[in-house]
């Protein structure tokens, strides 16, 4: 008998809220390291057990020759913030020094679930054996969340030094905060892809090699399932 389990769907929502600070010039166009913040949010999947075999299938319809019983299911969605902070001359036409102080990463899942097939009942060797490989899912995306955090963290507050603060005329500082945006975004956005793929490689293991045989041998009725 063959069962399995999705690998999560992932969607990234980003939100880039600006915030700007007017102070007096204090000379030259200088900025400073900024304050880079990556928070992970990792909720307890809700367990649900309400769905017959052939609609969990449904939400994968190919997935496993239509055996699947279980489904760790996922949306991992991402929120971050830039402020920038400007410094003006008194004089109003001059240009002004654009840098950014603070980013504010938020990862999250707003969706998450584990489905496990109606006909295994709670309290059983079957229900046990599918949920017990589901949350191996789970604890993977836990792991690489929390590894990721600091890389992302890290990632932005590079970009954001290297590229470093932009001096623009009044005309110029639209363009200049749309710049210094796009800095935080590619980083953030290279960072998280990398985040991805190691995530989809770390997936793909737990439901490699053996495991399904390992979770079969580990009951001996599995005829509650529809055939």
């Amino acid at each position: 008998m063959q069962f399995t389990s999705l690998t999560a769907v992932v969607a990234v929502a980003a939100v880039l809220l600006g915030g700007v600070a007017h102070a007096s010039a204090a000379g030259g166009c200088k900025g400073s390291a900024p304050l880079v913040a990556v928070g992970v949010d990792l909720p307890e999947p809700a367990i649900d057990n309400t769905l017959p075999q052939r609609e969990i299938q449904a939400l994968s319809p190919t997935y496993h020759g239509s055996r699947t019983v279980g489904l760790y299911w996922t949306r991992i969605e991402a929120q971050f913030g830039t402020r920038i902070r400007m410094i003006g001359p008194a004089i109003e036409r001059a240009a002004a020094c654009l840098s950014i102080t603070t980013v504010d990463v938020h990862l999250t899942m707003s969706t998450r679930k584990i489905y496990v097939s109606k006909e295994l009942e709670p309290g059983a060797c079957t229900y046990a054996a599918v949920l017990t490989h589901e949350r191996k899912h789970q604890m993977t995306d836990d792991q690489v969340l929390r590894e990721h955090a600091p890389r992302i963290r890290q990632a932005i507050e590079r970009a954001v030094i290297d590229a470093g603060p932009r001096e623009a005329l009044p005309a110029e500082r639209e363009a200049a905060r749309a710049g210094l945006t796009k800095v935080v975004q590619a980083a953030f956005k290279k960072a998280f892809d990398a985040l991805l793929s190691e995530r989809t490689a770390l997936q793909e293991q737990v439901d490699a090699g053996l495991e399904y045989a390992r979770v079969t041998a580990s009951c001996s009725d599995w005829s509650t399932l529809p055939r």
